[in-house]
This record gives structure tokens, C-alpha cells and sequence, in this order.
């Protein structure tokens, strides 16, 4: 289908597959509205295929279009969803585009040939487009969820992009764009098979405002990192304030090749490191709220870096300035300014490593076991004025008034949270799954019961005896081995609301069946 004209799509569930570079719609032309009216656009949920093998595009804009909005459309089952390239002042409203291609756990992927950056499977790509906007959308389920390349000058705002096992929003060679308002939590990949990060800004991207995010649960929360070839392409200048980037299994921030990056009044807590600098040059770490980090800040092979009124509070290590050994001098840590911080029950408040030229000046220290500590050749490390009072301030950045200024209201992450996965990444809870865990003690098999709002009951178990009570059932249920079997069934109903399944079909949620095969010994 080719709409060259404002349309209003009937409202009705449309089952169209796609499987080449064409895609099921063509919008081109300029000034064009297309509203979906809440219609949905289905690739492959319906023909038994799993989520690796959804195939095609559903939406694409042609090259040299202007002035188009898209508003109003669910699409699924597809590889990608919506790819726009070449063309200006997009728009996407109000869209719901999960459940759309994602690989199996364990699995390398194979890109299609028509198209390079949609190897990672991006549900929203923008490639060489401008002052693009894409607000009110939901993005889960899926991969990468939502990629910029080459395009400038957009705003990506209000949206949930989550809960994917690679990137929630990735801007590759993008500059000038805002990035506010956005939950990109849980985009996590599967345990060894790489990292996921909620918002990544890569190569020559610059000038951006990563501003009240929530990137919360993530592998890294918020990047900055190279392109290739390294260290030729670099980030430069962008501006990250008021996001929460608690919960990361790796770094809360993690920025890698950066220049004249601001990392200012963040939430960051329950992080490997809170925030990693590598081979950075010329940062502000400013104002910052860093709890319960095995290392609050991590800086390696550094040079011209502020850190100033940041609170630490139950960080391992408060602030770690090093060198790697390995690295040539040229890529030496050095000049380093550290002033009017805050620590609170830090065991180790500063920790220096082969570094030069590291001025401390009126920090404050609370309830900590070691307050310096030095490794290596550390020269010319200024301590003498640590202890006094140091009052600074600083004004409000004017890249932060084109973005409304709002306190961050999100609640604070926790450090229990619990994490699952199935076999296509992160699960959200939004719809039935049994989850099979490690046998207890006794071998006994160990079924946690995840869903939304509902009631789990069982109907069938079959060389199986269920060890709890027969009127009681809880998250998770134990079951014993009937020995004179070789294979055993246990089957679960569920009743509870409507829901979405795993592969992006509509569940009413009344009487749904789940059944486990296992072969004993095999589990």
C-alpha cells in the first residue's frame, strides 16, 4: 500500500505479512497525517512463528518526504516496525510498537541485506532524517528499541521504551537532539550475550540533552562510547541531567572517548560503578546523587576533569582516579579537580592510581574507614586544603530551557528488584509465564508463577506429586519425582484479565492453559 495523502485508517486488526525490503506501507510525499485510529498491523503473531523468525517492515517513509505524522498505530510481528530514511520533520504520536522481531536467548542473529543499521533490529529507525519527533510511544518486547542515525535536531519525549534485550534508544552519529521524559528501564540483554543499555549516544553524536530519564535496571544506564574506528570518531558536549540510572548490573553511567560532557544532578544507585569515564577529556561531574555503588565514580586514563558537590553515600569506594599500566603516558591520568563533595558511609573516600596533578579541596567525610589511599607513581596528589569549608555554586545551564523544568518524580530504584528472563529477553509481567529455577536440596522440581493481577490453579500433574498444600498455592510450587515414571506433565490454568502474550497476540485471559513437559533428569 503507497499513501501519498492524509488518511484515516478504519479501525480493524489488519494481518499482513512482509518479508522483503518494500514494506506493507509507503507513505510519500509531504505534508501527510496518517492516524491509525487505534487500527493494528500484524506481521507473523498468528502463524506459529516465534519471535526470532518475525520477518519485514511494516511502516516506511520515502526518501525526500516532509511533514509527516504517523499517529494512532499498534504494530507487531514484524522486523521492524517503522524505518523513515532521508526524510524531515517526522512525526510518531501515540503508537504502540512492541512485540516485534527479538533473538532467542544464546542465538547470533543474521542482518537482512537491505539494510544496515536494522541488523539489531530496531522496532523505530531514523536514518538521515531531521528535527524528527517522536513522543507518547511504546516500545517493548523487542530488541534495539528505538534508533537515530545521522539525524539531527529531534525530540524524543513521554516515551516507554522497555523492557527490550538490547537498546532502548540509541543515537549513532546524531547531534542536537533532546532525549527527555523518557522510561527506558529494563532494556537488559540475556545473561552472556552482551549488554543492554536504556540510552546510548555513539560516535559523532553530539551536542545532545539526555534530561529526567528513567533508565533504571539496565546493564549500563546511560553510554557515551566511540564509533569506528576508534579513537578517530568521539562524542562531544552533550549534556546529561536529572535521570535515574539506578539498578545497573554494570555502570549507571558509562562513558567511554567523551569531550565537554556535563553529568549533572543525576540519581544513581545499586551500580557496579556509578559512573565509568574512559579516556575522557575535559568533564563536569556536577551535583550527582550516588548510594550504595561498589564504586561511586571510576575514572580511567582521564585528563582535565571536575568532580564537585556530589553526595556518596554507601558507595565501597567513593572516588577512583587511575591509570591503566598498560596504556602509553600520552593517555596518563592527570589534572583532576575534586571539591566540595560529600561522603557518608564510605568504607574507602579516595582511592589513586598511577596518576599526576589531583587537587582535593573541602570534602566532606562522614563515617568512613580509609580516606586516601594511593597505588603506584601518584605525583603531585593535593590534599592540604581537603578539610576546609569550600562553598560553590554554579547556574542553571541554558540547554536545559528548551526542556520544561520539572523535578524528577519517578520513585527511587530498588536494590531488590527482582530480575527474570525468558528466552527472548526481559520479562515485563504483563502477561502469564511459569519460570522453571534451580531443583532445592532434595531435587525437587521449582516453579515460580509470574503473571499480572490474576489466579494460578492446577489441574493436572502428571509423574509429579505437588509438595504444597492442596489448598494453597503460591508464587512458586514445589513438585516431587514419582519414581516409576520417565516423563512427567504439570498443567497450570490461569484466569485473570486480558493481556498481550509473549509473541504479541491478543489473550483474553479467561481459562488459559499452561502446560510443562520435562524429561526426568533433563531439568
Amino acid at each position: 500500500m503507497v499513501i501519498t495523502e492524509s488518511v484515516v485508517i478504519a479501525r480493524d486488526v489488519y494481518r499482513i505479512k512482509e518479508t522483503g525490503a518494500q514494506s506493507v506501507i509507503l507513505i510519500r510525499g509531504n505534508n501527510i497525517t496518517v492516524d491509525f485510529n487505534e487500527a493494528v498491523l500484524t506481521g507473523s503473531t498468528d502463524d506459529g512463528m516465534a519471535p526470532q523468525q518475525y520477518e519485514g517492515i511494516a511502516i516506511r517513509i520515502a526518501a525526500g518526504s516532509a511533514n509527516i505524522t504517523i499517529r494512532n498505530a499498534t504494530v507487531t510481528g514484524y522486523r521492524t516496525a517503522l524505518m523513515a530514511e532521508n526524510a524531515n520533520q517526522v512525526s510518531v504520536i501515540n503508537c504502540r510498537l512492541g512485540y516485534n522481531r527479538r533473538p532467542l536467548a544464546g542465538q547470533t542473529d543474521v542482518p537482512p541485506p537491505y539494510a544496515e543499521m536494522i541488523k539489531t533490529n530496531p522496532v523505530v529507525l531514523f536514518s538521515g532524517c531531521s528535527e524528527i519527533r517522536f513522543t507518547g510511544n511504546r516500545l517493548t518486547n523487542g530488541q534495539d528499541g528505538l534508533i537515530l542515525y545521522k539525524s539531527n535536531n529531534g525530540i524524543i519525549r513521554d516515551n516507554t521504551i522497555a523492557f527490550n534485550n538490547g537498546t532502548g534508544i540509541r543515537l549513532v552519529n546524531s547531534s542536537g537532539n533532546r532525549v527527555s521524559y523518557n522510561r527506558a528501564d529494563r532494556n537488559i540483554a540475556l545473561p552472556g550475550t552482551g549488554e543492554g543499555t536504556g540510552i546510548l549516544l555513539e560516535g559523532e553524536s553530539g551536542n545532545n540533552v539526555i534530561a529526567y530519564n528513567s533508565a533504571t535496571f539496565c546493564n549500563n544506564g546511560i553510554a557515551i562510547r566511540p564509533g569506528e574506528p576508534w579513537p578517530e570518531h568521539f562524542s562531544s558536549d552533550n549534556f546529561l541531567y536529572g535521570n535515574d540510572v539506578s539498578g545497573a548490573t554494570a555502570n549507571g553511567f558509562s562513558i567511554i572517548q567523551a569531550k565537554n560532557a556535563v553529568i549533572m544532578k543525576n540519581r544513581i544507585s545499586h551500580a557496579e560503578n556509578g559512573i565509568l569515564l574512559r579516556h575522557c577529556q575535559f568533564n563536569d561531574i556536577t551535583d550527582n546523587d550516588l548510594a550504595a555503588n561498589k564504586t561511586g565514580i571510576l575514572t580511567e586514563n582521564c585528563r582535565n576533569i571536575n568532580i564537585a558537590l556530589n553526595r556518596f553515600d554507601g558507595d565501597s569506594i567513593g572516588i577512583n582516579i587511575r591509570s591503566s599500566i598498560a596504556e602509553p603516558d600520552s593517555t596518563r591520568s592527570m589534572n583532576f579537580w575534586v571539591a566540595a563533595n560529600r561522603f557518608i558511609n564510605n568504607y574507602m573516600v579516595f582511592h589513586v592510581q598511577e596518576s599526576d596533578s589531583i587537587a582535593l579541596s573541602g570534602n566532606r567525610k562522614d563515617n568512613y574507614e580509609i580516606a586516601y589511599d594511593t597505588t603506584g607513581r601518584v605525583t603531585d596528589l593535593d590534599i592540604e586544603r581537603d578539610d576546609d569549608l569550600l562553598e560553590l555554586d554554579y547556574q542553571k545551564d541554558a540547554r536545559l530551557k528548551q526542556i520544561p523544568d520539572t523535578i524528577l518524580t519517578m520513585p527511587a530504584a530498588k536494590a531488590s528488584e527482582p530480575l527474570v528472563f525468558t528466552q527472548w529477553g526481559p520479562y515485563d509481567h504483563s502477561y502469564p509465564y511459569i519460570r522453571q529455577l534451580p531443583a532445592d536440596s532434595s531435587g525437587n522440581l521449582r516453579l515460580e508463577l509470574c503473571s499480572p493481577p490474576g489466579k494460578w490453579q492446577v489441574r493436572k500433574t502428571e509423574g509429579y506429586e505437588q509438595m504444597n498444600r492442596a489448598d494453597s498455592i503460591s508464587s512458586i510450587l514445589l513438585f516431587k519425582i514419582i519414581a516409576d515414571k520417565q516423563a512427567g506433565e504439570i498443567c497450570l490454568l490461569y484466569e485473570g484479565g486480558a493481556y498481550t502474550d509473549v509473541y504479541g497476540r491478543p489473550q483474553s485471559g479467561t481459562g488459559q492453559t499452561f502446560c510443562i513437559t520435562l524429561t526426568f533428569g533433563k531439568f
